[in-house]
């Protein structure tokens, strides 16, 4: 019946399915036995397409893994009360294309362990009968039509089971409920939702939690308002579990405290896109394990200090603090670590300070944002040694001389900003010729020459307004008086 169901002569993965001449529990990894009788069926990544048949309900399951595939139609009702799947603890059919809503039944299926329904087009709400499972260990309905109000509730039976939780894309509303009370819960993913009003438990889900991601919902209110720093971590080694936060994309406001000595487990805090205030203390040198590290686009102020550990520490990776109201001098240090991937200062007022030449230490830099900086001087050649920059912005400073020619070795360059600054000479034909470029932009630069010919301007989107009368193509805007 599955292999009919499913499509079987379509599989990429038939294994020895409806050999005849075989025991069905020899038909292959797919089919999962103990002692000749099948207790768990895997067609992860078989190519099936179909409905998943209620017949299933027949066989005493343990596991049952049909993800990956192109299944159709609802999950049928009665797969779990029919009584066969007492024993069920992982079912996954993750990454297929499942409608309607989930299973009314399915806490009877009371002893799962895994679920994992993400990646389908599922509607409705998590059923009630959910509360009947007291050991449940990962709950992943991610990336669905999920809606209404998330109930905890629904997990009571599994409050000391429970450790991931995966709500993510999907449409759930409402405020965001405390977790506090799930003791063994270490993650939970809810971004992209359209959660709304204040986020009165994130302290205790720091505290509580290995990794607590809710971005880009619509929640509000001063989240940090009555945290409480210790001195050190040593005062209260075990405060804060916390080792991924992310808060992006809401309507947050106040201040941001100061992450060291109460949460350094930190390696990936993103508080970027909302409307956080005040200066920022950046001696941020006791978060030894950050990787990633954004407070970019929002309103907060203080004076850059380049020994930060999110500029130098072992394992930084990305840093984003662009848009905000910062100043500092721009100091070869910044650029000291070459494990740098992303580096986003954009609007950070560097005034009068000047690109080293160390800039070009950063081999694996793939996105750099200097833009909008008030920087002044050259941009050093050594840029042409950062052979894996994809995107680079240099536009809206005071920056001189000409565009380095090294430039045209960075063949994974995507995209490159100029514009806004007083540079002169000729445009380098070799970056023009880089095989990969998409964009190029170099307006409001007074003194560039040279020719972006007809093949150029085919291929790579050039934007050259407001430049002199000695740059030419069929894609440059030429001043009026060039007679052009």
């Amino acid at each position: 019946v599955v292999y009919y169901s499913l499509n079987g002569d379509e599989w990429t993965k038939t294994n020895f399915w409806m050999d005849g001449n075989r025991h069905v529990c020899e038909w292959g990894e797919s089919v999962l036995c103990r002692e000749k009788e099948v207790l768990g069926i895997d067609l992860t990544d078989f190519g099936g397409r179909g409905t998943i048949p209620v017949e299933l309900k027949l066989l005493p399951l343990e596991v049952l893994r049909l993800s990956g595939n192109s299944l159709e139609g609802q999950i049928p009702e009665g797969l779990c009360s029919y009584g066969q799947w007492k024993e069920l603890n992982w079912w996954d059919i993750a990454r297929n294309d499942l409608t309607g809503s989930l299973p009314n039944d399915l806490g009877d299926c009371e002893r799962l362990k895994y679920i994992d329904f993400s990646e389908n087009e599922l509607t409705g709400n998590l059923p009630a009968s959910l509360a009947e499972m007291k050991d449940l260990i990962t709950l992943n309905v991610a990336d669905n039509k999920l809606s209404g109000p998330f109930r905890p509730s629904v997990l009571d039976g599994a409050k000391t089971s429970v450790e991931d939780i995966y709500i993510q894309g999907n449409r759930f509303s409402g405020s965001f409920p405390s977790l506090v009370g799930f003791s063994a819960l270490r993650v939970v993913h809810a971004d992209d939702n359209k959660f709304s009003g204040p986020l009165a438990s994130l302290l205790q889900e720091m505290q509580a939690r290995e990794e607590f991601t809710i971005s880009n919902n619509l929640l509000n209110g001063e989240p940090f308002k009555n945290i409480t720093v210790p001195t050190s971590a040593f005062d209260a080694p075990d405060t804060m579990k916390i080792g991924v936060l992310d808060i992006s994309h809401n309507r947050f406001t106040g201040t941001l405290p100061d992450f060291v000595g109460f949460a350094e487990r930190l390696r990936y805090l993103d508080v970027s896109n909302n409307d956080f205030g005040g200066e920022v203390d950046f001696s941020f040198a006791g978060l030894t394990f950050i990787e990633h590290f954004s407070i970019a686009n929002n309103k907060l102020t203080g004076q850059i200090r380049p020994d930060s550990s999110f500029f130098v520490g072992s394992f930084v990776k990305f840093v984003d603090i662009s848009g905000n109201q910062f100043t500092g001098v721009l100091s070869a240090e910044v650029f000291s670590n070459h494990e740098l991937e992303v580096l986003r200062l954009g609007g950070t007022k560097y005034t009068g300070s000047t690109l080293d030449a160390r800039l070009g230490e950063l081999t694996k830099l793939m996105e750099l944002d200097l833009s909008n900086c008030e920087l002044e001087g050259t941009i050093p050649s050594e840029v042409g040694q950062m052979v894996e920059l994809k995107r680079a912005w240099f536009n809206g400073n005071e920056l001189t001389g000409t565009i380095p020619t090294h430039l045209g070795k960075l063949e994974n360059l995507l995209e490159v900003d100029f514009s806004g600054n007083q540079l002169t000479g000729a445009f380098p034909e070799a970056l023009s010729l880089l095989p990969n470029l998409k964009s190029v932009v170099v307006s409001d630069n007074n003194d560039l020459s040279g020719y972006f010919s007809p093949d150029v301007c085919d291929r790579i989107n050039v934007t050259a307004n407001h430049v002199s009368c000695n740059l030419e193509g069929p894609c440059v805007q030429s001043p009026e008086h060039c007679g052009r």
